[in-house]
């Protein structure tokens, strides 16, 4: 354990045999203090006391403390009175399988796809794995022959063959 100024001088006093304790001796060299002096002339000023480690402290830090507090006092809530998030936060909503689109009949408007990507690959099948027919260039219209889950058959340049949906837009003209 660390001995404290005081204990040492004290220990020191009692074995050199010297009682004098009090004022007017030097509590770190045990000398005698002149007379109307705080401060022995040996050891000059006493160091000054540690910093409040509270003192000082910023705004932004204080919010800070703040803020984990008030974040651990409300888990504490959850937790002890058994509060369920979920009450409070929506669920997944149901994803239909397939969307169906209004189809126009009137004879004036005109659903056109156009490629939406840089560079697409036309495929045999609906399928990843099928070999590539060609490739369509960002912008190149197609038509829309019939969807398959995310694939569709398109025709375009000349070419009837399937494409990932999600890579045409649609627009009505």
């Amino acid at each position: 354990m660390k001995e404290t100024l005081l204990g040492k001088a004290r220990k020191k006093t009692e074995e050199e045999g010297d009682h004098r304790r009090g004022e007017g001796f030097c509590s770190v060299c045990h000398r005698a203090l002149p007379p109307k002096s705080l401060f022995c002339p040996n050891c000059g000023l006493p160091e000054p006391p540690e910093e409040d480690p509270e003192r000082g402290l910023t705004f932004g830090q204080a919010l800070l403390r703040i803020l984990g507090f008030v974040l651990l006092f409300c888990a504490l809530v959850v937790y002890k009175l058994d509060i369920q998030l979920e009450q409070f936060v929506p669920g997944p909503g149901k994803v239909p399988d397939k969307i169906e689109y209004p189809k126009t009949t009137d004879p004036d408007f005109k659903v056109i796809h156009i490629v939406n990507m840089a560079m697409v690959n036309v495929r045999e099948g609906p399928s990843m794995d099928a070999k590539v027919v060609t490739v369509l260039e960002k912008g190149t219209h197609v038509k829309v022959l019939k969807t398959k889950g995310d694939w569709s058959q398109i025709e375009g340049n000349g070419v009837q063959a399937w494409v990932v949906s999600r890579l045409l837009t649609a627009h009505v003209k």
